[in-house]
C-alpha cells in the first residue's frame, strides 16, 4: 500500500499518526517535519534562541510547509542571516527575522 497503513478502514500515514487523504504523503507529517527542520536550522545558526521561541516564530512567519523548507534551507546555507538581517533573504526568512526581533 505504498507506505500507508489501513486502520479500521481508514488509511493512515506511514507513521500511523494521521488520517491519510491522498497516497502522496501525509500533509501533517510533512508540516511537522518542516517545522522541526526550520527550528533545528535556527538552533544551529543561533544557539542562544530558545527552541519554543524559535518554533513560535516559525509558525507565525511561515504557515506553509514549503515556506518552512525555505527557512531551513536558507539558514543552512546562510547561518549568519539571523544576526545580519540580510535584506536579500527570501520572504519567509525576512518574516522570521522580524518575528525573532519582536
Amino acid at each position: 500500500m505504498s507506505g500507508l497503513t489501513r486502520e479500521l478502514g481508514t488509511l493512515r500515514c506511514k507513521a500511523g499518526l494521521h488520517p491519510q487523504v491522498v497516497a502522496s504523503g501525509c500533509a501533517l507529517c510533512n508540516w511537522e517535519r518542516a517545522l522541526q527542520l526550520a527550528v533545528d536550522a535556527i538552533a544551529v545558526a543561533h544557539p542562544g534562541i530558545d527552541a519554543q521561541v524559535a518554533c513560535a516564530a516559525v509558525i507565525r512567519s511561515a504557515s506553509t510547509t514549503p515556506n518552512r523548507g525555505v527557512i531551513a534551507r536558507y539558514l543552512a546555507a546562510h547561518p549568519l542571516a539571523l544576526v545580519s538581517g540580510e535584506s536579500g533573504a527570501p520572504g519567509p526568512v525576512r518574516r522570521l527575522i522580524g518575528e525573532l526581533r519582536a
